[in-house]
């Protein structure tokens, strides 16, 4: 089972809307802050995805809802979008960032 949604805090500029997609074993799961663009996911197959990569999937992803309600189809345009929709706390960030955490091309 896969779940996307958005409410995760980013480790890396404490914005509390980070998109966020966990799920069972080989899933790929991320954690994407729009915010600040920090962008971080694996799955159990391949590497791990961080900064542009993951958000040109992203953006790809999201172009019909961003296009049909009229933001840029971009990263500011998922900001923007985000920032519309209801508060969500109870999410949480998929991964748990150790403090020497490599922000490194992110």
């Amino acid at each position: 089972m896969l779940t996307d949604s958005y409410g995760g805090i980013c480790p890396n500029c404490g914005y509390d809307r980070m998109l966020v997609r966990y799920g069972s074993s080989g899933y790929f799961q991320r954690d994407a802050c729009p915010n600040c663009q920090f962008a971080y996911g694996h799955n159990d197959y391949d590497p791990e995805v961080r900064g542009q990569e993951l958000w040109e999937g992203e953006i790809f992803e999201m172009r019909s809802i961003l296009e049909e309600r009229g933001f840029p189809v971009s990263v500011l345009g998922i900001l923007l979008y985000i920032e519309t929709l209801p508060d969500i706390r109870e999410i949480k960030s998929v991964f748990d960032y150790p403090g020497d955490f490599n922000w490194g091309g992110c």
